[in-house]
């Protein structure tokens, strides 16, 4: 009896591994259709699938996918109707996948795209939050391009919301250590985004003056 206890479980385990592979290569082949033909109903239907067989799956894999599917539908979804709402409710249910099953580098996109969100909607604060956490982890991890690109969306944050000298501060810091795994044209981004900054900071200055005069 305890022998064929564990040959139905092998058995029963086999089966689920093979019914997993066969769904998570049905969804791969669905995400491959899906990028090549950007059609919003695609991924509407691979999220249907997904939320129909989510609970008969067992691993990570599966849930990985969901959390993909949702940052592809927050994207064609603002692209088509500019809704924010749907945006962040996509990118969150992304995150919160992606949190449980403790994928910090899938995480890390989602929070760069919901920090990107966060400033077209002029909240630089909270996007400030999100692309914190995203340098940090790349700091951590030792991800040159993830810890640039955070950096210098940071700099925006505070460059936008009027604090150009802090923004500046960043920049130049980012420059004295600039990763050198990077190729020159991140060196070349950079140097643009410090020559912008420069001019904010002259252009705060300058109105600081006028409004100065004005008063006076």
């Amino acid at each position: 009896d305890v022998k064929n206890g564990g040959q139905k479980r092998r058995r029963y385990q086999y089966y689920h591994n093979y019914k997993n592979a066969i769904w998570i290569v049905t969804i791969k082949w669905w995400t491959i259709i899906a990028w090549i033909f950007p059609l919003f109903f695609h991924f509407k239907l691979v999220l249907l699938i997904f939320n129909k067989i989510l609970k008969s799956l067992q691993g990570e894999t599966p849930k990985r996918y969901v959390a993909y599917v949702y940052q592809r539908l927050a994207i064609l979804d603002y692209q088509k109707t500019n809704n924010f709402k749907t945006y962040f409710d996509y990118n969150f249910k992304a995150a919160k996948i992606l949190e449980e099953i403790k994928d910090s580098s899938n995480l890390m996109s989602v929070y760069q795209n919901i920090g990107i969100g966060l400033a077209r909607q002029l909240r630089y604060y909270e996007a400030k939050t999100y692309y914190s956490k995203v340098q940090r982890y790349a700091k951590t991890h030792h991800n040159s391009d993830l810890y640039l690109s955070s950096s210098m969306a940071i700099s925006d944050c505070f460059s936008n919301s009027k604090k150009t000298d802090t923004a500046l501060v960043i920049l130049l810091e980012l420059e004295e250590n600039f990763p050198k795994d990077l190729e020159l044209y991140n060196l070349g981004t950079l140097y643009s985004n410090i020559g912008n900054t420069y001019y904010n900071v002259a252009l705060d200055g300058k109105n600081a003056r006028i409004n100065y005069l004005k008063v006076v």
